[in-house]
């Protein structure tokens, strides 16, 4: 009934995602991870459903301030520790003790979160608050997070000058983030390589149904002698998605992406914008993953198809 509200209220090719997911939790088994991983793919289609059903022009309005406030709050409370103040993670030994992450568990997913949040700055009053979020960028030392705001700044930049300054924009962003990663972030993490090369040996052993939801963290936890620390995730959702459920995970997800190209308009700029950050990052990343940069990027999507469906 879900994958059927969503069919017919949001995207045909996302009620098919979650239709392939329905599958791949019993086939080729059900386990335990199957069973939490499809869990809480429903919680996601159901927020997804609610504001597709639900959302009207005030609404949007509101969400994308609550998104801003979720990213000053998170910047704030990351200069607090930096400052060498931590209310919450320091008397419990969490992540804040070695590195400042606001109210993340690690700096690459306060690097995401900033990243997704980001679009939703770039209007009226919100875009003076811009430059507190580049300077928290800066301090999270998150590469995924500013290859993913670098294709948000991109994507604005180019749709609202359209001229050779679109072109002179992104060489600048992309010599922006090139040098950020020489200077601020250079240790790149080869063992991410590693964790592809063998899910990709892995996969073509089982390339049409993939080894069902949530089998990665079992299987690569038999494969940790390769690792210096065993991956729970493969830093790479899209990857990971086609590995689990098999080419037919794939085939939806091209199906969702051209059925966007081809209503691209005016309107869903910031949307759009913020699509491309969460893309780029969950190639480097898990943030589908984490609960509170999949909730952001959920309500994105649902934005976008607003957005695409009124103006179409």
């Amino acid at each position: 009934m879900l994958a059927y509200g969503i069919w017919f209220k949001g995207n045909k090719w996302l009620s098919g995602l979650l239709m392939l997911a329905t599958v791949s939790c019993f086939i080729p088994r059900l386990t335990t991870g199957s069973f939490l991983t499809f869990q809480v793919i429903v919680f996601g289609a159901m927020w997804y459903l609610i504001l597709t059903m639900y959302l009207k022009e005030r609404y949007v309005s509101i969400l994308l301030d609550a998104i801003c406030i979720i990213a000053v709050c998170n910047v704030v409370y990351h200069g607090v520790q930096l400052a060498g103040y931590d209310l919450i993670y320091k008397d419990i030994g969490g992540a804040s003790t070695t590195q400042a992450v606001g109210f993340m568990s690690n700096r690459n997913e306060l690097g995401a979160l900033l990243a997704f949040c980001l679009p939703a700055f770039f209007r009226k009053w919100w875009a003076c608050v811009i430059p507190l979020i580049i300077v928290g960028f800066i301090n999270t030392y998150s590469m995924g997070g500013v290859l993913a705001a670098g294709a948000v700044i991109t994507v604005v930049l180019f749709w609202y000058l359209r001229t050779w300054w679109a072109i002179t924009a992104f060489i600048f962003c992309l010599c922006s983030v090139a040098l950020y990663g020489l200077i601020v972030d250079p240790h790149f993490d080869t063992s991410r390589l590693v964790a592809w090369r063998l899910m990709w040996d892995l996969y073509k052993e089982n390339w049409v149904m993939g080894f069902g939801l949530g089998s990665f963290f079992t299987i690569f936890m038999g494969l940790k002698e390769h690792f210096v620390t065993p991956y729970g995730q493969a830093h790479n959702d899209l990857f990971q998605g086609v590995f689990e459920m098999g080419i037919s995970f794939a085939v939806l997800t091209a199906g969702y992406f051209v059925s966007i190209i081809r209503r691209i308009n005016k309107k869903a700029i910031l949307s759009l914008a913020a699509m491309a950050g969460i893309v780029v990052n969950a190639l480097v990343n898990f943030p589908f993953h984490i609960a509170i940069t999949a909730m952001v990027a959920i309500t994105w999507m649902a934005i976008l198809e607003n957005d695409l469906r009124k103006s179409h």
